[in-house]
C-alpha cells in the first residue's frame, strides 16, 4: 500500500483484482507529483491493465492548476491504470471537474461504492 497521509492511499485488492484509490483533502501540485510516482510504482508491481475503484467522496474541489496537472497525468499511459475506473464522488462539482479532465469511455461516476463495484463487475460503460 502507498499512502500520502492526509491526501490518498493506493492499494491492490487481490480478491477483487482491482486497484483501490482513496483520495481526500485539498491537493497541491506536489501531491499530484507524489501520486503519479506512487501510481507508477504500484503499476510496476500489479500491471497496467487493471480496473480501479477511486473513492473521492472525501476529496475537496481542486484548484484549476491541480485539475490541469491531473488531466496531463491522465494522458500519460505510463502513469495510469488502463482498465476502467469507477469513481465515487459525492460532489457534483467534483464529478464535473473529473469528467472535463478525464473524458473517455472507461470512467464511471457514482454516489456510492456498491454501485461502483457493480459497474466494474458488470464490465460497465461510461456513465
Amino acid at each position: 500500500m502507498r499512502v500520502l497521509e492526509g491526501f490518498y492511499s493506493i492499494d491492490f485488492d487481490p480478491v477483487l483484482q482491482i486497484v483501490r484509490i482513496s483520495s481526500y483533502g485539498f491537493w497541491t501540485l506536489e501531491v499530484v507529483d507524489q501520486f503519479a510516482q506512487d501510481v507508477k510504482h504500484l503499476r510496476s508491481i500489479v500491471g497496467a491493465h487493471r480496473d480501479c475503484l477511486m473513492d473521492g467522496s472525501l476529496c475537496e474541489v481542486r484548484t484549476p492548476e491541480v485539475a490541469d496537472a491531473l488531466a496531463r497525468l491522465a494522458q500519460k499511459e505510463d502513469h495510469v491504470f488502463l482498465g476502467r475506473t469507477a469513481m465515487v464522488l459525492n460532489s457534483t462539482l467534483l464529478k464535473m471537474q473529473n469528467r472535463r479532465f478525464l473524458g473517455g469511455d472507461r470512467f464511471g461516476y457514482f454516489d456510492n461504492e456498491e454501485a461502483a463495484l457493480q459497474w466494474l463487475a458488470a464490465g460497465g460503460q461510461a456513465t
